[in-house]
């Protein structure tokens, strides 16, 4: 009974994902200057930085070791 329900449901879908319409239009302006805050490529280069930083300090446990 599993079969036949998950055959009668994967063929809807697919049905459905057939059906969706090809065309699609995608308009994407880039305006210099006046970008945004995060737009700009040395903020997520200084982001990466902090976070690997961050991750090695974590990931060390603060650098006291006990024996």
């Amino acid at each position: 009974m599993y079969r036949l329900y998950f055959s009668i449901v994967s063929a809807f879908i697919s049905t459905m994902l057939l059906a969706q319409e090809k065309e699609t239009h995608v308009n994407i302006k880039v305006e210099k200057g006046g970008g945004s805050f995060w737009g700009t490529p040395w903020v997520w280069v200084l982001g990466a930085g902090i976070f690997i930083l961050l991750l090695v300090a974590v990931a060390r446990g603060g650098g006291s070791k006990q024996q």
